[in-house]
């Protein structure tokens, strides 16, 4: 009971270790998911894909701290059932696989990397669709902007892993010395007969051209390491998981009775008979690009092209509203129209920045009008250019014990200013300044 309890209390020091980490980022992972959020609007409007407004969330604390705690129970749960196995001379591995459940994801978390790896949900956008028969169009204009898979693409829906997994457990430690249990696996004494909320779930690397072009070197550690979760859907499967997430979840601790859950059953299946009949209509291929009236579409057009190019867009485009406005005037404010005019554009913004040796993308409106950049902005350009390379130089001749001396005094300034207004959490801000 002794070496129980403290292990449980390693995962409260692992939690808390993790929520230092977590208060000290969650305004940037915040500002990260924003920005995949208004990207993937974009991503979709290449091909005219139909869809709700893209929502997106962080996991709140309260969230993370009772799923691992829920994750640690299952691991648990898990240990126990190969441990059982083991006993009765069982091949574990086989029914591990069997039941699709992990054989290293057992007892309870080592370490806080272990713990942070858990939650590929901690960043979460849920694209939900018109139409399913866009589903597979939108999977490859995702991993065409750059979005990497970190894991197999997973169709969520059926029986709940947790549910098969306690069942399982319950089933084996009620088994005797001698024999294994029976191979059935009926969840509620009444299996479930429909298949329950369909979606696609991407863990996915946000893309490097969506990094903002002043993320320091801490902020660009994060954006590196974040994962973020897609959940691609249609209309009828998210209004149904709704739904039942909030009847079978949401009950003040009231249990759902059996012939409830068989209702929402029957439910479930005529929200999938709808899916399936809506997979007869298609979404109506994209017609000649039609004049458009509102400048808010040229932001667009241009983020699609920075996609097309994989790069990423300035902080903002200098002449927007006179490259709107010269569209108007010239009766050329169409999509298709405009990119034959950007892609020409882009033609001599890439070789004005070869020969100049420096970005000059925030001036493409102007490029795009008159095809080279405007004088200024090249000697603006030179003249930046020529103090970074002054600033190199003096960096380099300077003896390596002043920098390590600098970065010092740069660390203990920083754990001064935390004292002054010292609290939990900057006292373990300070610990990880003082280990660096």
């Amino acid at each position: 009971m002794g070496e129980a309890q403290s292990k449980e209390n390693i995962l409260d020091e692992l939690l808390k270790e993790l929520k230092g980490v977590y208060a000290d980022e969650v305004s940037e992972y915040q500002r990260c998911l924003d920005t995949v959020a208004d990207d993937l609007g974009h991503v979709l409007a290449q091909e005219a894909i139909r869809h709700l407004p893209v929502a997106h969330r962080v996991k709140s604390w309260n969230s993370i701290e009772g799923t691992a705690q829920r994750r640690q129970k299952d691991r648990l749960a898990a240990q126990m059932i190969q441990q059982k196995m083991i006993e009765l001379k069982e091949n574990w591995e086989h029914h591990f696989e069997k039941y699709k459940m992990s054989k290293t994801k057992l007892g309870y978390f080592k370490d806080r990397d272990e713990l942070q790896r858990e939650f590929h949900d901690m960043l979460g956008a849920r694209i939900v669709l018109y139409f399913p028969s866009d589903t597979k169009k939108v999977l490859k204009l995702v991993e065409a902007a750059g979005y990497k898979n970190v894991k197999q693409p997973k169709r969520m829906g059926g029986l709940a892993d947790v549910r098969r997994l306690r069942k399982l457990a319950a089933k084996w430690l009620d088994a005797s010395a001698s024999k294994a249990p029976a191979d059935d696996l009926d969840l509620e004494g009444l299996e479930q007969q429909f298949s329950g909320y369909g979606a696609i779930h991407l863990a996915v690397k946000v893309p490097e051209r969506l990094r903002p072009r002043d993320l320091g070197p801490e902020a660009t550690a994060i954006w590196d390491r974040t994962i973020v979760e897609f959940q691609i859907g249609t209309v009828i499967m998210h209004a149904w998981a709704e739904v039942e997430h909030d009847i079978t979840y949401k009950t003040h601790g009231r249990e759902v009775p059996q012939d409830e859950k068989a209702v929402l059953d029957i439910l479930n299946g005529l929200a999938l008979a709808s899916e399936v009949g809506l997979r007869r209509f298609r979404s109506s291929p994209q017609s000649p690009s039609p004049p458009v009236e509102s400048a808010e579409e040229l932001h667009s057009w241009l983020h699609q092209l920075y996609i097309d190019k994989d790069r990423s867009t300035p902080a903002e485009w200098v002449d927007l509203d006179k490259l709107w406005d010269f569209l108007v005037r010239h009766k050329q404010n169409r999509r298709d129209t405009f990119r034959h005019l950007a892609e020409v554009g882009w033609g001599h913004l890439v070789r004005h920045e070869r020969k100049e040796g420096f970005e000059l993308d925030h001036v493409l409106p102007f490029i795009i009008m008159h095809h080279h950049p405007p004088p200024k902005a090249v000697e603006e350009g030179r003249r930046l250019k020529a103090m970074k390379e002054l600033d190199q130089t003096r960096a380099a001749s300077r003896p390596p014990d002043v920098e390590a001396k600098n970065k010092s005094q740069l660390v203990v300034a920083n754990i001064s200013s935390l004292i002054h207004r010292v609290s939990e959490r900057d006292l373990a801000k300070i610990e990880r300044l003082v280990k660096r």
